[in-house]
This record gives C-alpha cells, sequence and structure tokens, in this order.
C-alpha cells in the first residue's frame, strides 16, 4: 500500500491504488473551478483578480496599520481585516510565484518583511495578527 501511494505521489499514477486515482471531489469546487486528484494536477483558474496594482494598495494599507501596532497605538481599521488583507497578500504572493515574478519584488521594495517581522516582535500588535504572520 505504502509503495502505491509513494509511486502516486511521485507521478506514477498507474501504479497507484484505485482509490488514489479517483479525483476528490470538494464540496463546492466545481462552482469555481478546481480539480484534484492524481489523474491530473490542482487546476486554478489563470483568470484572477491579483495585479500589482492590488498588491501595492494592500501593502501600503498593511504597512500603515503595522506601523501603528509597532508604536503601541490602537488600530485604525479592525484586526479581522488586517488579518485578511495579510491572507490575501500571501495569496498573491503564492500566485505571483507561479505566474508573475513582479509581485515578489513588488513585496521587496516595500520592504513588507521587515513590517512583519517587527509586527511578530511588537508587544502591542494583536495577537491574532502575530499569529496570522506567522
Amino acid at each position: 500500500l505504502l509503495s502505491g501511494v509513494l509511486a502516486a505521489l511521485q507521478g506514477a499514477s498507474a501504479n497507484a491504488p484505485d482509490w488514489l486515482r479517483q479525483p476528490l471531489e470538494l464540496p463546492g469546487a466545481a462552482e469555481i473551478g478546481y480539480t484534484l486528484g492524481l489523474t491530473s494536477e490542482v487546476s486554478v483558474p489563470t483568470q484572477t483578480q491579483y495585479t500589482a496594482e492590488s498588491l501595492s494598495r494592500l501593502l501600503g494599507s498593511i504597512g500603515v496599520e503595522l506601523s501603528t501596532a509597532i508604536s503601541g497605538k490602537p488600530l485604525r481599521g479592525s484586526p479581522d481585516l488586517l488579518v485578511e488583507n495579510i491572507r490575501q497578500v500571501t495569496e498573491a504572493l503564492v500566485w505571483g510565484e507561479r505566474y508573475d515574478s513582479a509581485f515578489f519584488d513588488l513585496f521587496c521594495e516595500r520592504q513588507a518583511l521587515s513590517d512583519f517581522c517587527a509586527a511578530l516582535l511588537a508587544p502591542g500588535a494583536p495577537q491574532v495578527v502575530r499569529v496570522q504572520l506567522l
């Protein structure tokens, strides 16, 4: 069994057990275009809402909020909104790694990693934000 699983993970799906070769049905996946199975790679829609402008805007708003948190002042917005913005930046960077390397360049130009690290070390940053940054 283990050799069949390893073969499937290494791309030899013909040697994989039948239960591994079947596409995995995810609730709601068909509506958004996702498929998952060893018979085909994960298929992600190539059209997306990620643009360099939207990433720049997100990084700007995150930078302002993290600077506020680092200085010990209360956030202007809700911590949940900041967590969601950080999640969106992470998702955009992962997408950009495959489709647009300029996203990572923008992330570096904005020195976002240093802001993230400073917020992790700041005692005034909300815990939900620090957990998201990890």
